[in-house]
Order: structure tokens, then sequence, then C-alpha cells
């Protein structure tokens, strides 16, 4: 996420300097970042699924499709993707449209 802040830095300018607030900037980073997060965790959720026999024969004291793996990891995960989106957004939020629109 930092490096796509970084790279979009001059669209968020424009938005900000358009009369985007703070808020719909970090609202726009983040629900990029989390929209990612959601779709890596359900494509892990399904493939683990789909490969619960592989997966059954590596776990011991564990079944392959258990509730107490399958909640929790996928909320564990969801939880460090929302800070690792929340500082890019932060300091996207921190942009300012004057000295990186400036032309020299």
């Amino acid at each position: 996420m930092s490096y796509s802040v970084t790279q979009r830095s001059g669209e968020l300018a424009v938005r900000s300097a358009m009369g985007a607030t703070a808020g719909q900037v970090m609202a726009l980073v983040m629900g990029r970042g989390l929209r990612l997060t959601l779709a890596g965790i359900a494509v892990g959720i399904v493939g683990a699924i789909a490969l619960w026999q592989v997966v059954a024969s590596q776990l011991y004291g564990l079944s392959a499709l258990d509730p107490s793996i399958f909640v929790p990891v996928p909320l564990f995960l969801f939880a460090v993707a929302a800070a690792a989106c929340f500082l890019p957004a932060l300091r996207a939020t921190r942009i300012d449209p004057a000295d990186l629109l400036r032309i020299e």
C-alpha cells in the first residue's frame, strides 16, 4: 500500500486540490487495501477448503475444516492488513497539493 500511495500521490494531490477531505482520501486508500485483503482471504479460504485433504494430512489433533482455525486466522490477517493500510492512508492525507503540483 505504501508503494501504491507513492505511485498515486499525484492523483491524491489532485483529489485534495479539488476538495476531497482527508477522510475521503483515507477512505479511498483504506478501501482499496481492504478490498485486496478481503479478496486474498477469500481465495485462501476457498483454496484451503478445496485442498482440505492435503491440509488434513499435515495436521495433528485438528480437523481440516476446524472453525477454531478458519475464524480467528482470517480475522487476524484482516487486522494486520488494516494496520498495514492505515499508515500509508494517513500519509496520503498529509499530501500537500500545492507542493506536489507545483511546476518547476
